[in-house]
């Protein structure tokens, strides 16, 4: 939404309304805040977003928006006026002089438990008079809870619902963002229309996990991945990021966050019920003898007394093999926005080719401004995260290119001592264009990443360092486009990569596979072919994996399967080798049964793996429409369109699924064939 609505919008009000500064902004409209003439009363105005402004969708939007008028509850933002001033929907909402829930959790981090047991009672309240009502709010956040007088208000209520009828089946391609993902339901992320009750509950257990934890149980690169953790993944566990919350609370919302709605409460009252209930179950272990309670007493007392101080440890214990990387601080420019996003994506291949070495992202654990700026991060906030996700070690780097040389700093640290570990830079002056960073970035790493291991092992990174920079910089462009589903170009990248480095066996692997993809057998094999040949210069769990596509590529099923079983041995968190799997379940049918469920579960696997790694999405969708399960699988479409992911398959999934919804008279095929005799064929 530009500015250049406001002029028109002031125009058309003026008689009614004088209009001051935007105030707020999010996916479906703008706020303002507003003087109401006739009473001289502060109000705020929120203006919708142009692409309701047809007709049909006015008419649909102010008739739901007249029903949300109908709430009047003190913890409810009022909604006092609505309405359409040239070609512009908006409503006119009580101004509440306070701040919201979301900017008091930034500015202080995890509230105090009855405090947040309060506020959530008081937004429970809101909800349940609603709900008595059939009025659903769908974005329950903190963004719409606003804290003023001791109360929390909750504010939007049945702007969301309003918004779906009104947009209906344009609502995706319009644009607008109708609920926030790290507070959608499951069922909400796929798209079901018969929303109920439920959904607001769970959103109200993401709102309380996230004011005694500091952060929302879910959280990603994208909102794909954060849906497809809503979806998949439990929620991390409450007790160790905030060991003093009591059990029967966190077992209340580990309930109202059930994936399922029928395994929540049956309302809101009730899980605020079970929440009061809980603040009197204080701990989660056995009741132990009471002489084992005296001396863990007795023991805490004398260290008070001596003058020290303890406290309950709220990490994991550190693992010496696990390192978080952070996105690197390149000055990245306009053009080129995620360049320090690249390096962390580099370093996660390179330790790929180490053992035991496991690199653990830290991108989902950072706050939007970090995520645009890694120069923000605090080197204690950085020990904090890596401590949080149970590493020994953390990595920092910083990279400039000036005048065609590139140069890089990466540092180690020790999350567990707070102290640098070691220290590596290095830099090149390539003729021509200036050395990607992140293709410089695995060469500055075997010296800093041998810190990590004991004297009698070392890190073996030759089978990437002694590949040519070329040749890493256009692997690191194909994994990319691959983790995209980018297939055509993730394939060009690759081949390109080989053809710069005959002996590149990583590449020609990826290559194999992305020319799969595009059904492009004879290149698949040829590459192929060269990784066997170099099979030596790739880590162990490679091997296996080598061996699995190459049975895949010539359609002997089960030595494929037990190829990729073997690599998932050696690496049980690998989403690729799950993905394969899966993929050799789904087209060449091994001895074993039920395929589609196997196939199915090997999917799931990849993407709860890692929820920003694209491909097993098409599949999952493929599968959901045969089921005739067509909500399931215009969620996976869905997410397949927001990871960028090649127009033929988003395409082919597309008609799927609307056979899948209306069966497959509702496509006229002659267009289809003529448009793509693939998508038609493949059906």
């Amino acid at each position: 939404m530009t500015s250049s609505i406001e002029p028109s919008l002031r125009s058309a009000l003026s008689d009614r309304y004088e209009i001051f500064e935007e105030c707020g902004r999010g996916g479906s409209s703008v706020v303002y805040r507003a003087r109401e003439l006739s009473s001289g009363r502060t109000v705020a105005i929120k203006v919708m977003r142009p692409e309701l402004a047809s007709r049909a969708m006015a008419e649909r939007f102010l008739r739901e928006i007249r029903i949300a008028g109908t709430i009047d509850h003190p913890n409810v933002a009022r909604l006092l006026d609505s309405g359409e001033a040239d070609g512009t929907l908006y409503c006119v909402l009580e101004f509440i002089d306070g701040e919201t829930l979301r900017s008091r959790i930034t500015r202080d981090g995890p509230l105090p438990v009855e405090e947040a047991l309060r506020l959530t009672r008081d937004v429970a309240e809101a909800l349940t008079w609603a709900h008595r009502r059939g009025i659903v709010h769908r974005d329950v956040k903190p963004e719409n809870v606003l804290l003023s007088g001791g109360r929390a208000i909750l504010s939007d209520f049945g702007i969301a619902r309003a918004i779906v009828v009104a947009a209906g089946d344009r609502l995706t391609d319009s644009g607008i963002a109708v609920g926030t993902a790290s507070y959608m339901s499951p069922e909400q992320a796929l798209g079901s229309s018969a929303l109920d009750a439920r959904t607001d509950q769970y959103a109200l257990a993401v709102c309380l996990y996230e004011m005694l934890a500091g952060d929302p149980p879910f959280a990603g690169r994208t909102s794909q991945a954060i849906l497809a953790r809503q979806m998949a993944e439990p929620p991390p566990r409450l007790e160790v990021a905030r060991p003093t919350v009591p059990v029967g609370i966190i077992a209340a919302i580990e309930r109202a966050l059930a994936k399922v709605p029928a395994d929540r409460f049956g309302s809101v009252e009730e899980f605020v019920r079970a929440l009061e209930s809980g603040t009197t179950r204080l701990v989660r272990a056995k009741r132990r003898p009471s002489w084992v309670t005296g001396a863990v007493s007795a023991l805490a007392l004398a260290a008070v007394a001596a003058g020290g101080w303890w406290y309950i440890n709220r990490w994991p214990d550190p693992d010496d093999s696990r390192v978080v990387v952070f996105p690197a601080r390149t000055g990245a420019t306009e053009s080129d926005p995620d360049e320090g996003l690249r390096v962390a994506d580099a370093i996660q291949i390179a330790v790929e080719h180490t053992d035991p070495l496991r690199w653990i992202p830290a991108w989902d654990d950072l706050d939007s401004a970090t995520r645009a700026n890694p120069g923000l991060l605090q080197r204690t906030e950085a020990r904090r995260l890596a401590r949080r996700r149970g590493a020994r070690y953390y990595l920092t780097s910083a990279a400039t290119t000036t005048a065609g040389r590139t140069s890089i700093t990466m540092l180690l640290h020790d999350a567990a001592g707070d102290s640098l570990v070691a220290q590596e830079s290095l830099s090149d002056s390539t003729p021509g264009a200036p050395t990607p960073v992140a293709a410089l970035a695995i060469r500055a790493l075997p010296r800093l990443l041998s810190r990590m291991l004991s004297p009698d092992r070392r890190v073996d990174l030759s089978p990437l360092t002694d590949r040519s920079l070329a040749a890493v910089a256009r692997l690191l462009e194909g994994e990319e486009a691959y983790r995209k589903a980018r297939f055509a170009t993730a394939f060009d990248r690759y081949r390109a990569a080989v053809a710069e480095d005959s002996l590149f066996a990583y590449a020609a692997i990826k290559g194999a596979q992305a020319a799969s993809w595009q059904n492009r057998l004879p290149e698949a094999i040829e590459l192929i072919r060269l990784a066997r040949a170099s099979e030596g210069l790739l880590p162990a769990k490679y091997r296996p994996y080598l061996r699995g596509v190459q049975a895949y590529l010539e359609g002997r099923a089960d030595d494929a399967a037990a190829g990729f079983r073997d690599a998932l041995s050696a690496d049980p968190g690998w989403a690729e080798a799950a993905m394969a799997l899966g993929d050799t379940y789904y087209h060449l049918m091994p001895s074993e049964a039920p395929l589609d469920s196997l196939a199915a579960a090997a999917f799931a696997t990849a993407f709860s793996i890692d929820s920003t790694f694209t491909p097993p999405l098409f599949h999952l969708g493929e599968i959901s429409a045969r089921r005739g399960d067509a909500v399931a699988a215009r969620g996976y479409l869905r997410r397949l369109m927001i990871g960028v992911a090649d127009p033929a398959w988003s395409a082919q999934l597309a008609l799927e699924v609307r056979c899948a919804e209306r069966g497959m008279s509702a496509a006229d095929w002659r267009e289809v064939a003529a448009a793509s005799t693939r998508e038609a064929l493949l059906v």
